[in-house]
């Protein structure tokens, strides 16, 4: 580097700096690049001097030192002249308070391992070969980062500074404004760019450090020396870098490798899953789909034999229970009697729920019932053990599955989720058995007994629901509806049509809803749970064509949000008598390949209603589908009345004069408002000293719910939470909280996508320990993907209701 004086290679290094991050336009990522040195006030020129004594107060000696600006250059003409940086271009060093305009400056002497107080008068010894980096990922509202507005008007996104001690003690610092986002790990490679930087100021030891003013006097052999050592540092930097990302390349190499043998295990369980789901929707011989499911699950879940028992009824209706195995021959437990609900089998044969163990013979239930204390003499040895309960669509207890290994530890959480996959699946075939053996005088009861039963009433809500089969009752159609409960306190609307009748259509249309409730419980937005839905609707049957629309109702915010897969439109009333139909946007039917379905939102305030239907509604021979909707909206206007009597007077205006053919299914759903005493919002910016008003607000709410008891577990709960999302969404924070009948609802809302991770923590880990408190705390936790970022919820259970019932409006 050729430079007449210091400042000459400091001004180079920034330019380089700055020219060396473009991006495809030919802009430059950097927003300002500035160098700083130590420098001691007797070799600074008069106008530093002028700088520094402005900074000194009346009567007092010039500080011996002062941090000058050397270099600089920017977006706006001005940065690119130190002369014209009144506060920064000589900073006087009269305290470590005088560092407060540069607090990244003042980080970068303390990575150097000097202490500030004796940094200010040189008194330090200090290794020359030391580095520093100062990394700032997210600069806005940072508090490391002074001048906000410096970073909001100009887009700066990271801040990254680095800089080392050069000879006499004294320190030099490169900080740059970046208006792309910087990680971490690349932050971390500026370590090497430290060092060049240092290589060029060395070049310039001996020469002046501005125009106007002396040479410094330099022993030539030891500026060599200098160079040499920082040339050995440039090549130890850069083998630590090469040997960093060597390291993690192979650990990304290794994660890759284990990743595509989990891809390849879970999809050799979903082609498994996939066939199994086919061969027990059209299995309708009960014995052959016994088996075909027991056979399935054993091989899926890696048992070393499992049975399937289940109920089946004599002719006269009395039951009686019936097994089969699968990995063990029959004779092995013929002598054995059947299994009782002793409190191991309980929890399965009630329908209570999966239990899974490493070693049963160490569960506290394991042995406690008579006569064996445990399994019987000559039993096939058992230490893993998995039982899933089979429950049909009705919340009748069907049978269960009992998968058993003689090593511990077989069955992990991927096992259960497969078994219980084929045990809803073994429910549905178990259901279509029966609807096959039934005679078609019993449609319409096997009908109704597919659509939600006791749907129950929701604060705020009113709503009503119709369904009358086609054909006076004599075929099974692929109409249904459901209502499904949502966490938050939300609410899903359902309607769809698989096409075609009989038991296939009906048999499809469970799996659909069954589909539905599973995606629907882990939350998925309207957008993608119509999507995955789709998929699976191709993946079933190429000939397979289904339509339906699901819509989430978030009651708090008054907002609704839909997902069509090629249904009706639904019909809107706005509080005011108006009427629209929401025709957008409208995805392709389920079962049309690579088809892709969007979401809608719409606001849904108080005194809104919305009507979902099927097409038996509106159109049927002789009218067309456009005269249909005409008709429909022509009765919706104006009308009043609770939405049974909207329910009954569509119904009695649009099947009046026609031949009812096809089936009908209508759901008209009501806002009727919540008593906003029971809500309660606040918004928080993301800084960590407001966890202390998120806890008071928290209190203050439970505390005018009346809901002081349980406001210790509910305030620790949400105040991991709240950190969590301070920690790593930095964004604006939005705290919800809403009082149900007997459950305490709280949000926290961020604007940053990224899911938080439940992580298993060690005994002495300090960190990971949040979100198991939060499980340990609340009724259930769970996170939602939002357009703007994510929402962090938890429910907690309350044994009393509110102090004062919302009323309906």
């Amino acid at each position: 580097m050729s430079a007449e004086t210091v400042e000459d290679a400091a001004t180079e290094i920034v330019r380089v700096l700055r020219a060396s991050f473009m991006d495809s336009a030919g802009q430059s990522d950097l927003v300002l690049a500035r160098l700083f040195q130590t420098v001691r006030t007797d070799d600074l020129d008069q106008e530093l001097r002028d700088n520094q004594r402005r900074q000194t107060a009346p009567g007092q000696p010039l500080p011996e030192r002062c941090l000058a600006l050397l270099g600089t250059v920017g977006d706006v003409p001005q940065w690119c002249d130190r002369r014209m940086s009144r506060d920064h271009q000589a900073i006087a060093l009269t305290s470590p308070e005088a560092l407060y305009n540069v607090p990244m400056v003042s980080a970068l002497v303390k990575s150097l391992g000097v202490e500030l107080g004796t940094f200010l008068h040189g008194e330090h010894p200090v290794d020359t070969e030391e580095l520093g980096v100062f990394h700032v990922a997210n600069a806005a509202h940072s508090p490391e980062v002074p001048g906000q507005g410096f970073v909001h008007e100009h887009g700066v996104k990271s801040v990254v500074g680095f800089g080392g001690v050069l000879p006499g003690g004294e320190v030099f610092s490169v900080i740059l404004f970046s208006r792309v986002q910087v990680p971490a790990e690349v932050a971390q490679l500026f370590r090497t760019v430290a060092v060049a930087a240092k290589l060029g100021l060395l070049s310039a030891l001996e020469r002046p450090l501005l125009k106007g003013l002396p040479a410094r006097p330099a022993d030539a052999g030891e500026v060599a020396a200098l160079r040499i050592r920082a040339l050995e540092q440039m090549l130890t930097v850069q083998q630590q870098t090469v040997d960093a990302q060597a390291a993690n390349l192979e650990a990304a190499l290794e994660q890759a490798i284990q990743a595509r043998a989990e891809a390849e295990r879970e999809a050799e369980a979903n082609d498994a899953l996939r066939e199994v789901t086919t061969l027990l929707s059209a299995e309708l011989d009960l014995d052959g789909l016994v088996q075909a499911a027991t056979d399935a699950a054993t091989r899926i879940t890696g048992a070393k034999f499992g049975a399937f028992f289940y109920n089946a009824f004599r002719d006269d209706g009395e039951q009686y229970m019936l097994y089969t195995l699968s990995g063990a021959d029959r004779s092995d437990f013929e002598g054995f009697p059947q299994p009782r609900a002793t409190e191991v089998f309980a929890p399965t044969f009630t329908g209570e729920g999966i239990v899974r163990s490493d070693d049963i013979t160490r569960d506290p239930r394991y042995g406690r019932n008579g006569p064996y204390r445990g399994m019987p003499e000559g039993h096939l040895p058992v230490r893993s053990y998995l039982a899933v309960p089979v429950v049909s669509r009705s919340g009748e207890v069907l049978g269960g599955f009992f998968f058993a290994h003689p090593d511990v530890g077989v069955f992990d959480e991927r096992a259960e989720r497969l078994a219980a996959g084929i045990a809803t699946q073994a429910a549905i075939g178990l259901d279509n058995v029966r609807l096959y053996q039934l005679e078609r005088n019993t449609a319409l009861t096997l009908q109704q007994s597919l659509l939600p039963q006791g749907i129950s009433m929701r604060e705020g809500i009113a709503l009503a629901y119709e369904y009358l089969p086609g054909g006076g009752g004599l075929d099974v159609g692929g109409d249904w509806f459901d209502v499904i409960s949502l966490p938050g306190g939300r609410i899903a609307f359902v309607i769809g049509d698989v096409m075609g009748r009989g038991v296939r259509a009906a048999a499809i249309m469970g799996q659909l809803r069954t589909a539905i409730r599973a995606y629907a419980v882990s939350d998925l937005s309207p957008d993608m749970l119509m999507n995955r839905l789709g998929q699976l609707v191709t993946d079933m049957d190429d000939d397979l064509i289904a339509t339906c629309t699901y819509a989430v109702l978030d009651q708090s915010q008054e907002l609704l949000t839909l997902a069509s897969a090629g249904h009706l439109p639904t019909a809107l009333v706005h509080p005011g008598g108006e009427i629209s139909l929401l025709d957008r946007p409208l995805g392709p039917p389920l079962g049309v390949p690579e088809a892709v379905h969007l979401e809608h939102q719409v606001p849904f305030p108080a005194g809104s209603r919305m009507v979902l239907f099927t097409d038996g509604l509106v159109e049927h021979r002789g009218r067309s589908l456009g005269e249909g909707l005409d008709a429909l909206v022509s009765h919706l206007s104006g009308s009043g009345g609770t939405p049974e009597a909207v329910c009954r007077r569509l119904l009695s205006a649009l099947l009046r004069e026609t031949t009812q053919d096809d089936d009908v299914s209508m759901l008209v759903v009501e806002n009727t408002g919540l008593d906003r005493r029971q809500q309660a919002v606040v918004e928080f910016p993301p800084d960590p000293a407001t966890a202390l008003a998120a806890r008071r607000f928290v209190t203050s709410v439970l505390g005018e719910w009346d809901d002081a008891e349980h406001a210790e577990q509910i305030v620790i709960a949400v105040n991991e939470i709240y950190i969590n999302a301070v920690t790593h969404a930095r964004s604006d924070l939005i705290l919800r909280m809403r009082r149900l009948p007997n459950l305490i609802v709280v949000e926290v809302e961020d604007f940053d996508g990224h899911l938080p991770k439940r992580m298993h923590s060690m005994p002495d880990d300090e960190g990971h320990r949040g979100l198991n408190i939060v499980a340990s705390l609340a009724s259930r936790w769970g996170s939602r993907i939002t357009r703007g970022g994510k929402v962090v919820w938890a429910e907690f259970a309350v044994d009393h209701m509110p102090a004062e019932p919302a009323p309906f409006a």
